[in-house]
């Protein structure tokens, strides 16, 4: 995603940036976002506000992380408790209506 949303626009800008300069990149990047902890929309949004510029989004990252890793992991729970909640009205013995099946 890195390589799409910066990288591309870096080539277009400077010819002189190589794919193995845009690689390095992306993997740092990737190192600074902790593994199943945001969707791939929550990272897109972040480097649409970084688009085109390498610096920007590795400077930014670490940051943006740290504010958001509360609200992903608030949402995370969440869905976990929406999951439980269902899989136990699949279960109970009455219908939606409170009336037994």
């Amino acid at each position: 995603m890195f390589k799409r949303l910066i990288g591309r626009a870096m080539c277009v800008q400077n010819p002189g940036i190589t794919t193995e300069q845009i690689d390095e990149w992306a993997i740092e990047f990737a190192s600074k976002v902790p593994a199943n902890t945001f969707s791939p929309a929550e990272i897109h949004n972040f480097l649409q506000g970084c688009r085109g510029d390498a610096a920007k989004a590795l400077r930014e990252i670490g940051a943006w992380v740290a504010e958001n890793r509360t609200t992903a992991s608030t949402t995370a729970g969440s869905e976990a408790d929406t999951e439980d909640v269902e899989s136990l009205d699949a279960s109970h013995p009455f219908t939606p209506g409170g009336h037994e099946a």
